[in-house]
């Protein structure tokens, strides 16, 4: 399941006449459009958080997180579903429930407990939104990465 933004995902667009760089230009990425169209304005979201977290994601790894993101939702949108090897080198969550995402648009996220984070060790986190999900296979695509679902908080 890909996630589509909602109407209230209304963000102004660049200047008029300066190209907007979080859009590749039409027609040079196959199968693009279709997908574009929904996780285009959350990643225009997602790039405007920079300046809050470059303490926690450097701009290269904000970069290759993004364009690991297109890629991997490009393949979702065309049939692919992530492998065993993909979902072994996924982040585990644990005691999750569904919650919002803590901003104003208040998207899907997890909220859990996941070990050996790369950054931030063992704990308690929020993933970012998700925007795609297989809950049958155990496993969701948020902004930042997979997850597999370990066992669920059936109280949260």
């Amino acid at each position: 399941m890909i996630l589509r933004p909602s109407s209230t995902d209304k963000l102004p667009g660049p200047a008029a006449g300066v190209p907007d760089p979080d859009v590749p230009p039409a027609g040079k990425i196959d199968g693009l459009a279709a997908v574009s169209e929904a996780i285009m304005p959350k990643l225009r979201r997602f790039s405007m958080w920079r300046p809050t977290v470059t303490a926690a994601i450097d701009d290269i790894d904000l970069e290759a997180r993004r364009a690991s993101l297109i890629a991997d939702l490009e393949r979702l949108a065309d049939g692919w579903q992530p492998t065993a090897v993909d979902l072994a080198q996924a982040l585990r969550i644990e005691k999750w429930p569904f919650t919002t995402y803590p901003d104003e648009r208040a998207e899907l996220a997890l909220q859990g407990w996941v070990a050996d984070r790369p950054r931030l060790g063992t704990g308690p986190v929020t993933t970012s939104p998700i925007v795609a999900a297989d809950l049958a296979a155990s496993w969701v695509r948020t902004h930042g990465r997979f997850y597999v679902l370990g066992e669920r908080d059936e109280d949260g």
